[in-house]
């Protein structure tokens, strides 16, 4: 703090700019206080000039230590902010920037997105309360330094009244920055548009693990989508974090082994080194041995060669055993999952098949029993309208005998009640026709039901209730209209007889005075009942017509009702297709099933022969470490000979320098004894 204290008043000296009480007793205070990291400078809420920005810009252009700076809530003008972003343009230590609550606009926005630009050691950059978003295009340029910039790692745009443009523009700067991890945008107005804009981005860039959008106008689905994404990316991040840290132990590993193979290798070298040495050494003692010990290290060497070449092999071989180990594990819980997931697809396929089943043919069941029901019903129905149809036609025949009977008096009489046989008559066509019209919908009902599927066989139900239902209105129509028929009829016939009777005793008085009168009206009134007689042969002509069509209606009616009953057949044989399908397509399934603890059964095999072979690989591996011991044993000997080769050489030599000494001194004395 004293270093930057100094370094401030010198700038302020320098520039000829009157340095602030405030910020100098700020400085001070931060100096003398221990609770207060050294690496934070916070001038929060201090209210700073233009020429204070500018020597703090200045300042802080050089790296001082600070790794924060806090200027929360200082009412910074453009200009100061200006001198302040620019003089961080070249500094490399500070990592959080605070502009909290300064009401930063156009030059400011501009001032930013340069620095993002320029310094990539800054990590968080927090802007909120500020009204960044009003000027699109210096947003734009700030959005533009982001996507450059390649250190930020938190960004807090919080209300800086952000629309869907500003939104635009953040998520382009998206697409290309791949530093940024935490964005918060709460309580801005990006709205639907922003919104979508974002989610694409936060799609398109995976980086980014956490985004604040609380505030915003947004639908719940798509910030729930956004959530979403965001989960995506912290999983993303998770596992690339993870698979970093097991290559990283897994390199790590592998340089170990690299340099412990390294090393043994120079202790090879170096022991072959300072064999070569010794032999070097004791080549001058003795060429005959120096020769033998050649050949006996040649041999030495291209054992050890032999050794390498055989230690590389190994290597190779375990590290082929072990990827294919690791492969064939790989792959054995890649099949087991299949099979599990194939396995429970099957077995839910088979459940739910079996259900729908079992529903197809109670459904199949209800409808064949309420069609029986429903069939027995109209054939009970039919055989009361018949009855009804007799017992009028018994009256009916009644009333003829009792019009015949009255015909002989009256000619008006009987044809009024032939006309009224006759509108009966055609009222029981229409009748019979309405019920063959009936007849024939219901075979083209049952004839859908056949050919449809569940759902039109519902759809027949309905149709088959409808039609029942209509025939039941139609034949409770048909009642009351008979009903309503035989009280007209008989009052009818009890006013007819009244009048018949008031009229015969008057027509007699009257016959009687003109046949005493004329005789010519006599044979008038025969020839009026010769034309009633061949009347009545007609009527009962007719009467023996609508009994032929009422026996050819019954006909029909019994040949619908054997349709009906083929339809039913018709039907029986379906549900009985269906349920031979169905069995065909269990034992089909039961087959899968039985392949697939075929597959069980073979994958405990292959782990089988999996233990098999890592067993075998270990006792290669053992057998190769005892291989390599009893190596090593070789070498000790050999060392060993050596050792006594040398023993025995440096005996040899010291009795070589005995003998020469006796041999100079017995040589000196010969020569000084003839002397004497």
């Amino acid at each position: 703090m004293e270093d930057f204290r100094g370094s401030y008043l010198r700038v302020c000296k320098e520039n000829f700019i009157e340095p602030q009480e405030a910020v100098l007793e700020r400085i001070k205070s931060l100096s003398t206080t221990d609770n207060v990291s050294p690496h934070i400078l916070d001038l929060t809420s201090y209210t700073l000039t233009v020429g204070s920005c500018c020597a703090l810009g200045k300042v802080l252009s050089h790296d001082i230590g600070f790794a924060e700076l806090l200027l929360t809530d200082c009412m910074l003008n453009e200009e100061g902010v200006k001198q302040i972003l620019s003089g961080l343009h070249t500094n490399t230590s500070l990592e959080r920037l605070d502009l909290r609550g300064n009401n930063l606009s156009q030059t400011s926005a501009d001032a930013l997105g340069l620095l993002l630009r320029e310094n990539h050691t800054l990590k968080t950059l927090s802007l909120e309360w500020n009204n960044l978003g009003v000027w699109e295009d210096s947003f734009r340029l700030f959005c533009e330094g982001l996507a450059t910039n390649t250190g930020l790692e938190t960004l807090d745009l919080r209300n800086n009244q952000l629309n869907y443009v500003a939104a635009q523009h953040l998520a382009t700067a998206l697409h290309s920055n791949k530093s940024l991890r935490c964005l918060d945008v709460r309580w801005n107005n990006i709205g639907l548009v922003g919104g979508k804009a974002l989610q694409s981005a936060l799609q398109h860039s995976q980086n980014v693990v956490k985004c604040e959008i609380t505030g915003n106008n947004l639908p719940t689905d798509l910030s729930n989508s956004i959530e979403q994404s965001v989960l995506y990316n912290q999983d993303r991040v998770v596992q690339s974090t993870m698979s970093r840290n097991r290559t990283k132990i897994l390199s790590d590993e592998i340089d170990h082994l690299k340099s412990s193979k390294a090393k043994q290798m120079m202790e090879y070298e170096i022991e072959m080194e300072q064999s070569r040495a010794h032999l070097s050494s004791t080549k001058k003692s003795s060429l005959r041995k120096i020769g033998q010990l050649q050949n006996a290290l040649e041999e030495n060497k291209s054992a050890m060669n032999a050794l390498r070449a055989k230690l590389d092999m190994t290597e190779a071989s375990l590290m082929l055993s072990q990827q294919k180990v690791e492969d064939q594990e790989k792959l054995l819980d890649l099949s087991r999952k299949e099979t599990a997931d194939i396995v429970k697809n099957y077995e839910s396929q088979i459940r739910k098949e079996r259900e729908d089943r079992a529903l197809s043919e109670d459904k199949l069941r209800c409808s064949l029993s309420e069609c029986n029901e429903k069939l027995f019903t109209v054939e009970s129905q039919l055989s009361e309208a018949e009855s009804k149809i007799k017992n009028q036609q018994i009256h009916v025949n009644a009333l003829k005998e009792n019009v015949t009977q009255l015909k002989a008096d009256n000619r008006h009489s009987a044809i009024v009640s032939d006309q009224r046989m006759e509108e009966e008559r055609k009222r029981h066509q229409n009748v019979l026709q309405d019920q063959e019209a009936l007849n024939h919908r219901m075979v083209a009902a049952v004839k859908a039901e056949s050919e449809d599927t569940e759902k039109a066989l519902r759809k027949r139900i309905s149709e088959l209730q409808q039609t029942n239902s209509q025939l039941e209105e139609q034949i409770s129509t048909q009642n009351t209209n008979l009903i309503v028929e035989r009280t007209n009829s008989d009052e009818a016939m009890r006013k007819l007889r009244a009048t018949l009777q008031e009229e015969y005793q008057a027509s007699l008085d009257q016959v009687q005075q003109r046949l005493r009168a004329t005789s010519s009206e006599k044979n008038d009134l025969q020839k009026q009942i010769a034309v009633l007689s061949s009347e009545l042969n007609d009527a009962q002509a007719m009467r023996s017509a609508t009994n032929v069509e009422i026996e050819g209606f019954r006909r029909t009616v019994q040949n619908l009702q054997q349709q009906i009953s083929s339809k039913d057949a018709d039907t029986a044989a379906e549900v009985g297709r269906v349920r031979s399908d169905m069995q065909k397509r269990i034992n089909q399934l039961e087959e899968e099933c039985s392949q697939h603890s075929s597959l069980r059964e073979k994958i405990v095999e292959l782990e089988t022969k999996l233990a098999d072979t890592t067993g075998r690989h270990r006792e290669i591996l053992e057998d190769k470490n005892k291989e390599i011991e009893r190596l090593g044993e070789n070498l000790r000997r050999v060392e060993d000979d050596i050792e006594r080769i040398r023993e025995d050489e440096a005996q040899r030599a010291a009795v070589l320098q005995s003998a020469i000494l006796n041999y100079v001194q017995g040589s000196k004395i010969r020569s000084t004894s003839p002397r004497k």
